[in-house]
């Protein structure tokens, strides 16, 4: 930074949390953080889990983003027609999803691997957590916020299936970059109608998945 502008003797506080912590009244603190939100004015990084993939590249292979295929590389014609989801209960949303799979089983794959926040008896059953590169098996994965933005977001990217992302009040230092329709689709209480509906523009699913990614 400093051989781009001037700085003066500045000190800069490294947030370490998962919450972007510089409120946008008054005279904000120069804090640096993981992600960002409305609320806030953080100055934003990339995550850990990202930096770590890129520097430490083929030597990772649980969050390399550039393993994010796999092994098994799953042509679009030999995807599941299913929309997947696997994390904890972090999220309202998350949960509200995970029981909706229960009513869509042909529509939605979606579970919760464990229970931090909720009572489990009060919501669906845990699922087994599957590995990384086998979300592509499924033409869709689910990108939920979990407690702040969803970090795996960056590495679903680098893959091949189309990307439906719950509407977010926080964001990473690449969200900027992104066009909604090309990278990703938002979606709301009607997943299951969207789902179905990008089902049947099969043809259309496929240019996106072919389009510039992030990778």
């Amino acid at each position: 930074l400093m051989r781009k502008i001037y700085l003066p003797n500045t000190e800069f506080i490294f947030n370490l949390g998962d919450w972007p912590l510089a409120k946008s009244d008054g005279s904000p603190v120069p804090i640096v953080s993981w992600c960002g939100s409305r609320d806030t004015v953080d100055i934003v990084l990339p995550t850990y889990e990202l930096t770590r993939s890129v520097i430490e590249s083929m030597e990772s292979t649980t969050i390399d983003i550039h393993t994010a295929k796999g092994e098994k590389h799953y042509r679009w014609p030999e995807k599941k027609d299913t929309a997947i989801f696997r994390g904890r209960d972090s999220n309202k949303i998350r949960l509200e999803v995970a029981n909706l799979s229960r009513f869509y089983p042909d529509v939605l794959d979606a579970g919760i691997t464990r229970y931090f926040f909720s009572n489990q008896s009060q919501h669906t059953p845990t699922v087994k957590v599957i590995s990384f590169p086998d979300f592509f098996e499924h033409k869709f994965i689910l990108s939920i916020d979990g407690t702040v933005a969803s970090y795996r977001f960056p590495f679903l990217l680098a893959g091949d299936s189309v990307i439906f992302k719950s509407v977010s009040n926080f964001y990473e230092h690449y969200y900027a970059d992104l066009e909604e329709g090309l990278h990703y689709f938002h979606f709301n209480s009607d997943l299951v109608k969207q789902i179905k509906m990008a089902r049947k523009r099969d043809y259309n699913m496929v240019i996106i998945t072919n389009s510039l990614r992030l990778n």
